[in-house]
């Protein structure tokens, strides 16, 4: 990953051809995952074809309802989209169904935390059944909340 110094109080430079808002504070940025435009595209299509537990999800964290925090729902970075990511907190919660129970999909799954977590993005994996009972949705947003103090402060 690159990284460039801002110098200079107030400066306002471009940083691998973008503008970094943030450059009067002096400190290392890291540069961001950009997402192609395809992955930008699926994203768009996921937001419309949400499943049922993200649905459910989806409605405890949108608007700050979780304590104020401000998630996106499926979010793209880089070449992936995460099903919902707070960037105060640079944590990425994950809904898994089914399909990540086979062994190629937990492959899959691994490589892409451990690409997230090079991006200094914290990522949360929840299973679907567990978002559907009310009794273990409490403890799902609890853990979510836990984590996006820990990694805000």
């Amino acid at each position: 990953m690159a990284s460039a110094m801002v110098e200079g109080a107030g400066s306002r430079r471009r940083l691998n051809g973008r503008r970094d808002c943030c450059a009067s504070s002096g400190a290392r940025y890291a540069q961001p995952m950009r997402a192609p435009l395809p992955t930008i595209r699926v994203a768009r299509k996921l937001r419309r074809d949400m499943t049922l537990p993200e649905v459910v999800l989806w409605s405890r964290l949108r608007q700050g309802r979780l304590d104020g925090l401000r998630f996106r729902r499926q979010h793209p970075i880089g070449p992936y989209v995460l099903d919902f990511y707070c960037a105060d907190a640079r944590l990425a919660v994950e809904v898994d169904g089914m399909a990540h129970d086979f062994s190629e999909q937990i492959r899959h799954d691994e490589r892409r935390t451990e690409r997230l977590s090079e991006a200094r993005i914290n990522v949360l994996r929840f299973a679907a059944s567990d978002i559907l009972k009310e009794e273990t949705l409490e403890g799902v947003l609890l853990a979510i909340l836990e984590a996006a103090r820990n990694r805000a402060s």
